[in-house]
């Protein structure tokens, strides 16, 4: 996210359509290879985090199917270049594909490694190791992209992305090179692919589809790539704006989720679904209610002025990403996972990924020959459509399984807390997309005040909160709309 925000200062709307096309391609295909091993290592590491030799069985056998996968698939990416690039109008870039084949096959690696991390709850080593490559990756696209442009953009990644992966292994190399204890892999496998089935839909709920829809049918004909380039930038700042505050949480939740069934059951799945949700809601929806009410701001600040047109896409993404956020969001996956229902979390994405796949095909046939900005629209709504099935679909199973309700009453105050907070920040005008980052922490002050007043939380959330950390208690307690416990008072 953050090399796109630098690289759009430098490129412009037309090369980044390129580089969103030539991502597109490749992160279509490390999908496809992904078979769902990162999901089966985030559950079963998780489960045999005191068993070493389980631990270096199961990530050594995986390790090797996806090297060899890497390996393969990406050489058929660069062997089909020139195909891929005529059939997304972008002749020409074939050495792009190139590199990004040999990126992708190192990140698909470090992907697996720094996942194996996550499920034995070692986030330090893996973020220490992201953030470095990422430094490096940055500075270096710093240092070539004023006279390499696109070329300098794609040779930072490939090198980040070895940084990255050579920078992991010797986080992980203790647990490789324990002692294997052999154990049935099948269940592993079949987790995963479970799973795989769910992250292959999500190709048809995520920017990929909009991006390579756009480059097939030359959406904006002459200015095809820079249409490309408002909407690859108007879908990142969506997701960036959604995940600020909750990035990293969908690999704990699910690892964390997993020990819960492991000890309490169905009662300890419904704590994480309860807890996933409001978490997430109180943490999410008010960051994209304040990037709403600032949305020009915010895509100038990230993008510049030339992707000024990205604004309408990324109003109308992170309006729709409100609502699935407020349905559980990917809440409800997480918890059925965890509780063995992974065949029904494969139901809901397929329905939810061929809907989204019908309608934005039909919203690129209806509308190809309309003002491009009308395409752009009428993709965003579609893939958010597909995602806010999901969501309902999966909080209908949880509901009903584990006798959870929606939280209707906190969630109608986080909204109501965030627009007045909101409100509170339109007093300033100007034409320096700065100013958002002073109004911000007006934003946080007002929320948190109007949270005060509104008190969203119940005394089971405030229990659950006191079981986190002492800090976190200390904010929630004037949160709480109901009598504590004694004990919890004094």
């Amino acid at each position: 996210m953050i090399l796109n925000v630098a690289a759009s200062h430098f490129l412009g709307p037309g090369p980044m359509g390129v580089y969103a096309a030539v991502g597109a391609l490749q992160g279509t295909l490390v999908v496809f290879i992904s078979l769902g091993f990162e999901d089966s290592l985030t559950n079963y590491l998780g489960r045999h985090a005191e068993r070493p030799g389980i631990v270096s069985f199961i990530l050594r056998e995986l390790l090797k199917r996806r090297i060899a996968l890497a390996l393969v698939s990406m050489g058929l990416l660069a062997a089909l270049a020139g195909p891929l690039a005529a059939a997304q109008h972008i002749s020409g870039y074939e050495w792009a594909i190139w590199l990004m084949a040999a990126a992708g096959a190192m990140t698909s690696v470090a992907s697996l490694i720094s996942f194996s991390l996550i499920a034995m709850f070692d986030v330090k080593a893996s973020t220490i190791v992201r953030t470095v490559a990422l430094v490096v990756n940055v500075a270096l696209m710093f240092a070539l992209v004023r006279h390499y442009q696109l070329l300098g953009v794609i040779w930072a990644f490939v090198i980040g992305s070895a940084i990255f992966l050579f920078g992991l292994i010797p986080a992980v190399y203790k647990r490789l090179t324990a002692p294997p204890e052999p154990t049935e892999l099948k269940p592993v496998i079949r987790f995963g692919l479970g799973i795989y089935v769910n992250t292959v839909m999500n190709l048809t709920l995520g920017k990929q589809l909009g991006v390579l829809l756009l480059g097939l049918f030359a959406i904006g004909g002459v200015r095809q790539t820079e249409y490309v380039g408002y909407f690859n930038n108007a879908f990142n700042a969506k997701v960036l704006v959604d995940t600020l505050l909750i990035a990293g949480l969908g690999g704990t939740a699910l690892a964390a989720a997993s020990r819960l069934a492991e000890r309490r059951g169905k009662e300890g799945l419904a704590v994480a679904w309860r807890l996933n949700v409001k978490l997430t809601t109180m943490l999410s929806v008010p960051t994209m209610i304040f990037f709403l009410f600032h949305a020009r701001e915010t895509i100038v600040l990230l993008y510049g002025h030339k992707f000024e047109p990205a604004t309408t896409p990324f109003v109308w993404l992170t309006a729709w990403g409100i609502l699935v956020r407020i349905y559980g969001g990917g809440a409800s996956s997480t918890v059925m996972s965890a509780g063995g229902m992974v065949r029904l979390v494969v139901q809901q994405y397929i329905i939810g990924g061929f809907v989204s796949l019908i309608l934005c095909y039909l919203a690129v046939l209806t509308t190809r020959n309309d003002d491009p900005m009308i395409t752009l629209i009428a993709i965003s709504v579609a893939l958010s459509i597909g995602l806010l099935l999901v969501s309902a679909l999966g909080f209908r199973v949880v509901k009903k399984t584990y006798h959870v309700a929606f939280p209707l009453v906190f969630t109608l105050k986080v909204i109501l807390g965030g627009c007045i907070a909101g409100a509170s920040t339109l007093w300033l005008h100007s034409s320096h997309s700065w100013v958002i980052l002073p109004l911000s922490v007006q934003y946080a002050v007002v929320f948190y005040l109007a949270m005060r007043v509104l008190k969203p939380l119940t005394a089971e959330d405030f229990e659950v909160a006191s079981m986190a950390s002492r800090r976190i208690t200390r904010i929630a307690r004037p949160l709480v709309g109901e009598p504590l416990p004694e004990t919890e008072v004094l």
